[in-house]
């Protein structure tokens, strides 16, 4: 339906807004660009949509293009927004923004896929912290002498109730999944955490939600490292905010070092270890 009248420009306002008015195949970022006489007027923000898409598979920037009839700059552009939103993903969503892969196709393959990819079921319930998967945090728990054991009996319904809130799975469930496993627990900042004795588990959730280094190599090449260091700073010295924050940072951590291991810059995994360290002990032994 074609705006004829002045006092609709208020709606072309809001859909410009709200990503939702394409002119010439480009997403119309103000009103000075929209041509009355070529627009189209998508049916929902434009990323919205794209969420949607990457939360039920990967995605490259051409195949997004193509479905949409938009320019591969806005999808860049969106995709470049949920790549730099970790945090709001993990906490609003309860998803990962991910580099998985590239195009297999022949003469494809420079392109990359995107998706977003659920925290793991085992993690929700066995690692919440994210750090027993992505920081190696359960062998550093055996090894360890200063860790507080708490008996499994007297804390796993209770932490069963709270994970059930926590990640709105039916309680029932959360506790078939603890009836089968050998946990212990252990003493937090956050109160007692589960351990799994089986370690598998955990490389098993690194595996699945860890990125390559060829694709981490597009968040850190240039990257001010010093800076990104400093952002561990506040944490070790105030503590963790929430699950979600400290999520976030095992994330970012993992990638960091699994990104300097492999160019071998041994220097800056020195650091990244000794920040991890320090991490963990604030967590678990201060």
């Amino acid at each position: 339906m074609p705006f004829h009248n002045s006092e609709l420009d208020e709606d072309i306002v809001t859909l410009i807004e709200n990503y939702r008015m394409v002119c010439n195949k480009r997403i119309i970022r103000s009103f000075t660009d929209f041509k009355i006489d070529s627009y189209r007027i998508l049916d929902r923000p434009l990323p919205d949509m794209v969420i949607d898409d990457l939360k039920k598979g990967s995605w490259t920037v051409t195949e997004l293009s193509v479905k949409y009839g938009v320019g591969k700059e806005d999808i860049d552009d969106i995709l470049g927004n949920i790549l730099k939103n970790c945090l709001y993903f993990i906490e609003e969503h309860k998803y990962i923004p991910r580099r998985v892969g590239r195009d297999e196709r022949p003469g494809k393959r420079t392109n990359i896929r995107y998706s977003l990819i659920p925290i793991p079921i085992h993690a929700r319930l066995f690692d919440i912290t994210l750090g027993m998967s992505l920081l190696g945090w359960d062998e550093k728990i055996r090894f360890h002498d200063n860790i507080e054991y708490v008996p499994a009996d007297s804390i796993q319904q209770d932490y069963c109730e709270f994970i059930s809130e926590y990640w709105e799975i039916p309680t029932d469930k959360v506790l078939r999944y603890f009836s089968k496993e050998d946990i212990d627990f252990v003493m937090s900042r956050c109160g007692p955490l589960p351990v799994m004795a089986d370690s598998t588990f955990y490389q098993k959730i690194r595996e699945n939600i860890s990125e390559s280094p060829d694709f981490l190599r597009y968040q850190f090449t240039a990257m001010d490292f010093e800076r990104f260091k400093r952002q561990f700073d506040p944490i070790l010295a105030e503590g963790i905010v929430s699950f979600s924050e400290m999520q976030y940072c095992a994330i970012q951590l993992c990638d960091a070092l699994s990104y300097q291991r492999s160019i071998s810059n041994t220097g800056e995994v020195k650091d990244l270890e000794r920040i991890n360290e320090e991490l963990f002990e604030m967590f678990f032994i201060s």
